[in-house]
């Protein structure tokens, strides 16, 4: 007799049994938080079948666990025994209940196990996909298939397990950023610019646990910096961090200083552009001098602002130190994200206006910055790590805004 009971099944985005284990954990923790009462928790190969004792609490409890970190999808099912017949009668009728005039749907069927692809189960697969395709196909109410899941209103999920098939009867795809801190590692993140912020959520969405390094140059730009930083990490279950503070105040009116005593106007445009990337390869430089207790290092560089030699200079430099740098965007920039409140943490409203009407790449030839960085660099004085400070934050009890009384 089939299980007609429903269930809650989970796919992870990482298919291991580490990864696994780990995503158990997050799971277990969730539900006792929240009081749920759960009947068993089983994997079945890449998947956790997961019961729940009260059916009204299913519902909720697929919401509370769409929440956590590395989720490819989350669904509702109902199991059913792995026979031809029982499943694609089951499906149309689910399919059926749940499409509505004109809608897009596409279907996914797939084994719990990577081992289970072999003939039997790729038979299976081919003769549900074309009968569920062709029967829904057929509906009077415009009904119609893609192959595109990204194009489809609903989509049906059938999971072939190793006892038991499970067809969905409500999907949701999960959250498919890495689990918080599942890596293990380290990284010192630079804190000083818009696109810096970017870097450090991109940091936190993959799986490592953030040192910050915050770069201000007055105790204005430091309140800004610190709102804005709390804003992000109380996203993330961060209990306690450390925040590191440097005042960069000396080196950035020394640079203002050397750019304004430039009167060839023609070249104003290659100087403030040199100037930005200096700015940056100086934080770089300032990290690598730190005496911060990680590996890792993030390079906050966005692929249409920075030069891609820059990248690399920076990049050796990094490795020279023995130190390992992470880009997060070299290869995925997500547009998405958005940097209206990161705006006010730039130095002021004249370096706004700067960075603003700044052409969107830093258009510098590796030869024209070493001419630069020839002439101003002796000028900066950049062996002050001594002078970088350390606080603990308790978030969520301290107050943040209390580091501006230590300074």
């Amino acid at each position: 007799m089939p299980n007609k009971s429903k269930v809650i099944i989970i796919e992870p985005i990482i298919k291991s049994n580490i990864f696994l284990n780990y995503l158990k954990k997050l799971i277990i923790n969730i539900l006792y938080e929240n009081k749920i009462s759960v009947s068993s928790i089983k994997k079945d190969g890449f998947y956790y079948i997961i019961k729940i004792k009260k059916d009204d609490e299913i519902v909720f409890t697929m919401d509370l666990l769409s929440k956590v970190s590395g989720i490819a999808y989350i669904l509702v099912a109902k199991s059913l025994i792995i026979d031809y017949n029982i499943l694609s009668q089951a499906i149309i009728q689910i399919g059926k209940r749940i499409l509505l005039k004109d809608e897009k749907f596409s279907i996914i069927i797939t084994p719990s196990k990577d081992r289970q692809r072999k003939k039997e189960f790729l038979f299976l697969k081919k003769d549900l996909e074309f009968f569920v395709i062709s029967e829904l196909s057929s509906l009077s109410l415009g009904v119609r298939y893609v192959k595109n899941e990204c194009e489809a209103d609903k989509t049906l999920f059938v999971l072939i397990g190793s006892n038991l098939a499970y067809i969905s009867l409500l999907l949701k795809r999960g959250n498919e950023i890495m689990p918080f801190k599942f890596l293990g590692e380290t990284v010192i993140c630079p804190i000083y610019k818009e696109y810096s912020f970017l870097s450090l959520v991109s940091i936190l969405d993959n799986g490592f646990f953030p040192i910050p390094l915050i770069f201000y140059n007055n105790e204005n730009q430091l309140i800004k910096i610190l709102k804005a930083f709390e804003k992000i990490v109380k996203r993330y279950p961060i209990k306690k961090i450390t925040i590191n503070l440097s005042n960069l105040n000396d080196i950035d009116s020394r640079l203002n200083k050397l750019y304004l005593k430039n009167n060839d106007y023609s070249k104003q445009d290659n100087e403030e552009m040199a100037k930005v990337l200096l700015f940056d390869e100086v934080i770089v430089k300032i990290l690598l001098q730190s005496k911060i207790d990680a590996n890792f290092i993030c390079l906050p560089f966005l692929p249409f602002l920075h030069p891609f030699w820059f990248f690399k200079k920076n990049i050796l430099s990094s490795f020279e130190s023995g130190k390992i740098p992470l880009t997060p965007f070299l290869f995925n920039y997500k547009m998405n994200y958005n940097l209206k409140d990161f705006y006010n943490c730039i130095t002021d409203s004249a370096r706004q206006k700067a960075v603003e009407s700044n052409p969107l790449f830093l258009d510098v030839t590796s030869k024209e910055y070493d001419n630069y960085y020839k002439r101003t660099i002796n000028m900066i004085d950049i062996s002050f790590s001594k002078e970088i400070r350390k606080f603990n934050l308790d978030v969520g009890k301290d107050d943040i805004l209390d580091i501006i009384n230590s300074i």
